[in-house]
């Protein structure tokens, strides 16, 4: 079973919900963005007791770190590639695996495999399938 926390409640961010609250093996979803009122909307709309809302700004470096250390299976990032950076540099410091559409963090592989931390970035339709089958 899973705990995920998706970041940014966007139209890709309600697409991943919507699939999240269809899977059996996913136990709970963290809906993290910072329009917590946007976030509320989308969960009405998808009456799934799996997710809740969280309000969270991620340039805010010790709150983000904070909501992360709370047992994450893995955290998915559907923001804009300006604040991915920050959010995988919190991952790995938490020690979360981490997801998103769109980032290019490749001098952060080093940090990450010492700590353990999975990340796949850039995994959107394409560019991003292509690097997980190849």
């Amino acid at each position: 079973m899973s705990r995920i926390l998706v970041l940014g409640i966007g139209n890709i961010g309600t697409a991943l919900l919507k699939d999240y609250v269809r899977c059996d093996d996913v136990t709970e979803v963290i809906a993290g963005d910072i329009d917590i009122e946007r976030v509320k909307r989308t969960l009405d709309q998808l009456r799934s007791k799996k997710i809740k809302p969280e309000r969270i700004d991620v340039r805010d470096h010790k709150e983000l770190v904070k909501l992360m250390k709370e047992d994450f299976d893995v955290v998915v990032s559907t923001l804009p590639a300006n604040l991915n950076i920050d959010v995988i540099k919190a991952a790995i410091e938490v020690g979360v695996n981490y997801v998103d559409v769109l980032s290019f963090p490749y001098n952060l592989h080093k940090s990450a495999k010492a700590t353990g931390v999975t990340i796949i970035p850039n995994i959107g339709l394409d560019p991003g399938i292509d690097r997980v089958l190849s």
